[in-house]
């Protein structure tokens, strides 16, 4: 069954190549048949392409208008849409400041603020905001109010009694005289102006309530400060208690202030004495230590030589060893070699005397005799080379002889260095004890120096008071500057966080549309990849299938032929429409 398997699907891609073989036949046969009318049909075929060319060329152009026209028509109607956005955004926005405005009820203060904000930033020349017009233009109606209303004046009780709703129609019929309506509208323009005239005061009367709160805020922040003066005039009172209690003591003490002077001066002058004599033995110390450190740091570098020469002299102990014992294997092997030379002698001497000399002997006898010579050149260099160790080592001895000497001196300088150091912590010990014993007379003089510092520190004290005054004014007058001034920071990294967030989504957008134009473009170029692999298959299949039909069929075509070019154009056309297929 293994075998029967491939032999089946042979059978049976011969049975469909041959029917392969067969359409090809019959389309051949067909395009044999019709290769007359073909050059007539494609000339038809190129004529209805170039008019089908021009009606889409002129379509595209028209569609091209058509968008334009649309695009702008869009503009348009984008255009209007964002104005009555605008306009509506504006009326909330008026509505708002309005109603923050009645909250506030302090249009100067509002109006103040709204300038301050509006001014903010780098100096730059810019048109005025509608607020800014608004502010304008009711200060010039407050300056323009200024008509007050007359007393006894007709119209105006005419005026009043029409307004009144305890009158009937036809006494209002009455009073609506022709001859009075230039007076009434007259009197109307006034009842304006009084009223433009009562805003003004009004926002006047706003403006000195707002000086009076900012007036009663400086009173309330001077009792802070005139309460900050008080606690610093307790301590003032303090400090001067202090100081004339200090200056009663020193009066008490006035007629043993001169005594006291001539024992400070004494004590001054013993104390630099004192003092000269602990620097000189300080620097007689510090010498000495310099010294002892130098010797000490000598000592160390002996002491590392003669490590360094205790191990160079037992590696030449080892090697002498080493020698030696070479020296005596070399001995043993001259005295070996000694008695062989004379057993060889005597064995000679006996040959000689038994036996008449022959050729051999006399070889044998100069061999001999030059391993004899050859080992009496070896014995001479041994003994040479023997006494190279010798006298290495007698000048080694030498030398340790010479270090040990060394280390003797040096240990002895250093005893000394430590008696001097013995002698040297014994008369330091005595200064410390004049020392103590000075500073108990010195402590007597100290009363007076502490109230001149008193006094000093006093008068630093006031100085200090002073300064902190001007420095608390500046600070505050800082802390004002840096609060607008981050005031404005803040609402500019607000609106930049905004710019960049906005930023950043439309980044994000740009991103994935370009993937998606990415994505899109690599399909694209899978499929015309994938088409293009298909279509060269077909046509390589129907070259194949062509020359075998040839073959099969027995026709010879030469290559620059007339057939063999119209052969070619047939198949390049079936291979077209296999690709249409």
């Amino acid at each position: 069954m293994a075998r029967a398997d491939p032999a089946e699907k042979w059978k049976k891609e011969v049975e469909l190549l041959r029917l392969k073989i067969n359409e090809y036949e019959t389309t051949i046969a067909n395009l044999k048949s019709d290769d007359s009318t073909q050059d007539a049909k494609i000339e038809n075929l190129n004529k209805i392409n170039g008019q089908k060319v021009r009606a889409l060329m002129q379509s595209i152009q028209e569609l091209k208008k058509q968008n334009a026209s649309i695009r702008a028509l869009n503009k348009e109607n984008n255009r209007s849409k964002l104005i009555e956005k605008l306009k509506t955004e504006l009326v909330q926005q008026e509505i708002a400041i309005q109603a923050l405005r009645d909250i506030i009820n302090d249009n100067d203060r509002c109006d103040e603020q709204i300038i301050t904000y509006l001014n903010k930033g780098p100096p730059r020349v810019r048109p005025l905001s509608r607020e800014e017009m608004k502010i304008k233009i009711r200060k010039l109606e407050s300056k323009l109010g200024i008509t007050k209303k007359s007393i006894g004046d007709k119209a105006v009780d005419d005026l009043s009694s029409m307004l009144s709703s305890a009158h009937t129609q036809d006494e209002e019929v009455k009073i609506i005289d022709p001859l009075q309506n230039e007076k009434i509208v007259e009197l109307v323009e006034q009842i304006q102006n009084l009223q433009l005239d009562i805003r003004g005061k009004d926002a006047t009367i706003e403006h000195l309530r707002g000086q009076i709160r900012k007036l009663q805020d400086e009173l309330v922040r001077y009792k802070n400060e005139q309460g900050e003066d008080r606690i610093l005039g307790f301590k003032m009172s303090g400090i001067e208690n202090e100081n004339r209690n200090l200056h009663e003591e020193i009066s008490k003490h006035s007629n043993n202030v001169g005594e006291l002077q001539i024992q400070l001066e004494n004590a001054i002058l013993e104390i630099r004495a004192k003092n000269e004599l602990i620097n000189s033995l300080k620097k007689r110390v510090d010498e000495m230590s310099s010294s002892r450190n130098m010797k000490e740091k000598d000592v160390d570098k002996l002491r590392k030589e003669l490590k360094q020469a205790m191990d160079t002299i037992k590696i030449k102990e080892t090697e002498n060893i080493k020698i030696k014992d070479e020296k005596d294997r070399l001995v043993e092997n001259v005295e070996r070699k000694d008695n062989e030379i004379e057993e060889l002698r005597i064995r000679l001497e006996n040959a000689q005397s038994h036996h008449p000399p022959s050729v051999i002997i006399k070889d044998n006898s100069e061999a001999k005799d030059l391993e004899i010579e050859m080992l009496k050149k070896m014995i001479d260099d041994l003994k040479s080379s023997s006494n190279i160790p010798e006298t290495f080592m007698a000048a080694e001895e030498a030398e340790i002889e010479m270090y040990n000497e060394k280390t003797k001196m040096l240990f002895l300088q250093v005893a000394e260095l430590q008696e001097e150091n013995d002698q040297l912590k014994d008369e330091i010990a005595q200064l410390r004890q004049l020392n103590a014993a000075h500073k108990a007379q010195v402590k007597e003089t100290v009363v007076i120096d502490k109230t001149k510092e008193l006094s000093d520190q006093i008068n630093e004290l006031q100085m200090d008071n002073n300064r902190n005054i001007k420095e608390l004014a500046n600070a505050r007058a800082e802390i004002k500057r840096l609060k607008d001034k981050l005031q404005g920071v803040e609402e500019e990294a607000r609106r930049q966080e905004k710019e960049r967030q906005e930023r950043e989504e439309e980044n994000k957008k740009h991103a994935e549309e370009m993937e998606k134009l990415k994505k899109f473009h690599s399909d694209i170029l899978l499929r015309k990849r994938e088409a293009s692999d298909k279509n060269n298959d077909i046509i390589e299949e129907i070259k194949v299938n062509f020359n075998m039909v040839l073959k099969k069929n027995k026709i010879m075509i030469p290559p620059g032929s007339f057939e063999a070019n119209k052969f070619l154009r047939l198949s390049d056309n079936l291979t077209a429409k296999m690709c249409k297929k």
